[in-house]
């Protein structure tokens, strides 16, 4: 579970790096969660004023909430870089859950850190 959260650390840097992430969630104040389906365990992520300002440990959501669920290896990959996400996605791999309006942004992410 370390490389994971390794992964999400590495993955925040590389978001805040960004100019364009930074330009697109500048005003997008949310906390989306990255569970492992496996091992049960969760992250939270918190965005405020354009970048990721925390990573954090925590237990699964109960409310509805922009969630992202996969199995440990598949989340590592996919935070590190080694895997494109929309892959994962359409191999059934990687489970999305929230407010369309936050997964397109997610969506935009994505893009614009691993490309098409």
């Amino acid at each position: 579970m370390i490389e994971l959260e390794r992964a999400l650390h590495a993955f925040s840097a590389r978001a805040n790096g960004h100019a364009h992430v930074r330009d697109l969630v500048r005003h997008w104040k949310t906390e989306f969660y990255v569970q492992s389906s496996d091992s049960l365990s969760c992250f939270r992520l918190v965005l405020r004023d354009g970048e990721i300002i925390g990573v954090e440990t925590t237990t699964p959501p109960i409310h509805e909430v922009l969630l992202l669920r996969g199995e440990t290896d598949v989340l590592r990959a996919v935070f590190s870089g080694s895997e494109h996400p929309l892959t994962a996605y359409n191999e059934g791999h990687l489970q999305i859950y929230g407010p369309q309006a936050d997964q397109n942004k997610l969506d935009a992410i994505s893009l614009l850190i691993w490309g098409a």
